[in-house]
């Protein structure tokens, strides 16, 4: 996104970070500048998916052994 997460990354153990390195990145604006707003669209719905499947998946083995 238009953030640097290295400094905005939540207090949490267990986080997904999605960043794609563009020219323009980190600019903390909330129009683009480049008129182009790549950073967000490029974080695809499979990469989302895959993170949300690794976490559902830890915590049906963190739930299971409780």
């Amino acid at each position: 996104g238009p953030t640097d997460p290295a400094r905005h990354l939540p207090p949490a153990r267990d986080i997904a970070v999605f960043k794609k390195a563009f020219p323009c990145s980190p600019c903390y604006s909330g129009r683009c500048r480049a008129k182009e707003f790549v950073c967000m669209p490029a974080i695809s719905v499979g990469e989302v998916f895959q993170a949300v499947a690794k976490f559902l998946a830890s915590s049906k083995v963190a739930l299971g052994s409780t």
